[in-house]
């Protein structure tokens, strides 16, 4: 490693500042923060700023837990509609009896019949 490097590196690591421990929430707050995100997933300043007061948080930490949820819910919606990609069709009874019959298809023949 070259010398300038080395001490660039060595200041950059005495300069740098603890990770700030991370927030644990209380269930009240998890149920208040989740509640609101029902009504509303994108929060406006003048909610987070009350949200804020109530649940005794910044409202940096409010802000950052709407944005991490609304990944989170988007994950959640792409990996079922992936699922629902991959897997048949759910056809409950009534569509089953609506459903035309298919006795006519012969794939072995070149005649083409049509469902009366």
């Amino acid at each position: 490693m070259w010398r300038w490097h080395k001490s660039k590196l060595e200041k950059t690591r005495r300069s740098t500042r603890p990770r700030r421990v991370r927030t644990s929430f209380t269930s009240f707050q998890l149920s208040k923060l989740e509640e609101t995100f029902k009504k509303m997933p994108v929060i406006n300043r003048p909610v987070r700023y009350s949200l804020s007061l109530e649940l005794n948080l910044q409202e940096k930490q409010i802000k950052i837990w709407f944005q991490n949820r609304r990944k989170k819910e988007n994950a959640r919606v792409a990996a079922s509609m992936a699922t629902a990609m991959n897997s048949p069709p759910m056809l409950d009874q009534n569509q089953l009896t609506q459903m035309p019959s298919t006795s006519w298809y012969n794939p072995n023949s070149s005649t083409i019949y049509q469902p009366i």
